[in-house]
């Protein structure tokens, strides 16, 4: 079975509990992308611009960090 393709969208401030969320997912076989790549403001857009267009499911991490 291959893997499900997820997107994670999160705060900055909610990145512990997004990598540990995104290490269960990979863990029960998920493909998960969730931004933790430490790169330039502009290579990050572009690469999230082509994660969004190829993963067709998606987990939105509501907060009050997020709210804000």
């Amino acid at each position: 079975m291959p893997a499900v393709p997820v997107f994670i969208s999160y705060a900055a401030e909610d990145g512990a509990f997004c990598a540990e969320l995104a290490g269960a997912l990979h863990a029960a076989g998920a493909d998960v992308w969730h931004g933790d790549q430490r790169s330039d403001f502009g290579r990050l857009m572009v690469a999230i611009e082509l994660e969004v267009r190829n993963r067709p499911f998606f987990i939105v991490i509501i907060s009050p960090a997020a709210l804000r």
